[in-house]
């Protein structure tokens, strides 16, 4: 049918052609670009061989569907390796606000590479809101940094072998400095890939990442730096999130090993049920790495090692208010030479306080060695199946008191 007319004006009307649908979809958005429109509303599926691209502009542009499950874009035959949907051209600036919503995005081949949507701004704002992405490689990239960028209420489902990331943050160069990012209310679920994350932030500032359910990617939350920022990869508030049924190693992993991470505040997440196959529920690391913060957090029924993993040369970590319930290993593991952590007020439980849980938790805490500048305190370390705690408490300039056991 192509387009089909216009009653409202400023908005483009696009229906499927029974064809390729890339060259409708593009000269409509090049009529955004221009300011000639400002709206595009796609009724049905689309079909496109090939990805469309807004290059950036002063004009903002909306383009949405009907209904995120019926009203989108389907990549075919040619788009194997497409982004369908790329906003900005990664490197000028403009002042323009683009809004993606109530779209769905998908595939009818096997994608073996690209992604549903590429935000590559070099300083616009973006909104991406209640669409769902299904098999299309990455899910949602962010790669230019744009000034402000919010990905609320998504549907992100990776089903297909060899997907990769749901939302992947990597702003190139120095860009991430000064960007800001808000992954909202979003339902993700994976394959239990071991190569595949849920939310992967490679570098950027600013990050809010709030009410997510993060299911069954190789690792669900990551944090794993690519280069330095000044000031350092950071200041990131995570909060009442789900992190489940990683495939690989970690639901939640926090790499300081080559390069800077500040600050990440994690509050009140269900971290959960990682994988036979994994090593901890959580897992910090690096000498780089500092100033890390779990808060009211529920580490439970962790498979594979113990609820939280706190790794070589990892600084000035602090787990408060906690509860580690079932982990198959300990509650909290330190990893020799670890230093200055607090570790203050958390519950930690071999059972799982009448769910029927059967693992066993077998320490509250195990010491790996050396320790130093630490506060172990006021901690409630009853009924775990070993003992309260292995290996030698921290003693120099440290403080290991009040705790139960």
């Amino acid at each position: 049918m192509g387009l089909s007319r216009n009653p409202t004006p400023g908005t483009r009307y696009l229906r499927p052609s029974g064809g390729d649908d890339q060259p409708q979809l593009q000269a409509a958005i090049d009529a955004a670009e221009t300011g000639a429109i400002s709206e595009i509303v796609i009724h049905g599926m689309l079909t496109i061989a090939s990805g469309v691209t807004f290059g950036g502009s002063n004009y903002g542009m909306t383009i949405r569907g009907t209904s995120k499950w019926k009203s989108g874009i389907t990549a075919i035959a040619g788009a194997e390796t497409a982004t369908l949907l790329t906003l900005g051209d990664g490197t000028a600036s403009y002042n323009g606000h683009q809004t993606v919503k109530d779209l769905k995005f998908t595939s009818s081949v096997t994608k073996t590479g690209g992604c549903a949507i590429s935000i590559n701004s070099g300083g616009e704002t973006a909104k991406i809101e209640n669409c769902s992405i299904y098999n299309t490689y990455d899910g949602i990239r962010l790669t230019g940094g744009a000034a402000a960028v919010q990905i609320v209420g998504n549907d992100i489902y990776l089903y297909d072998s060899g997907m990769r990331d749901g939302i992947r943050i990597d702003y190139t160069g120095t860009a991430g400095y000064g960007t800001q990012t808000w992954i909202v209310d979003n339902d993700m679920y994976g394959q239990l890939a071991a190569s595949g994350v849920g939310i992967n932030v490679l570098n950027g500032d600013a990050l809010h990442v709030r009410g997510n359910s993060v299911v069954a990617f190789g690792t669900n939350f990551q944090i794993d730096p690519n280069q330095n920022h000044t000031p350092e990869t950071g200041y990131y508030l995570i909060t009442d999130n789900i992190f489940s049924d990683c495939g690989g190693s970690y639901n939640v992993y926090v790499n300081g090993a080559t390069y800077q991470v500040s600050k990440p505040q994690f509050t009140a997440n269900h971290i959960v049920y990682a994988g036979l196959s994994a090593t901890a529920g959580a897992h910090v690391v690096g000498t780089n790495l500092n100033g890390v913060r779990f808060s009211g957090c529920y580490f439970g029924q962790n498979y594979g090692g113990a609820g939280l993993l706190i790794g070589t040369a990892a600084k000035n970590v602090s787990v408060q208010d906690s509860t580690f319930v079932g982990n198959s290993g300990d509650g909290i593991e330190i990893a020799s030479g670890v230093t200055g952590f607090q570790i203050i007020g958390n519950r930690m439980i071999s059972g799982n306080m009448g769910g029927g849980v059967s693992i066993t938790q077998d320490y509250g805490i195990r010491y790996g060695g050396s320790h130093s500048d630490a506060i172990v305190a006021m901690n409630d370390l009853r009924g775990n199946a070993t003992a309260a705690t292995v290996g030698t408490a921290p003693s120099t300039n440290s403080t290991v008191t009040g705790n139960i056991s």
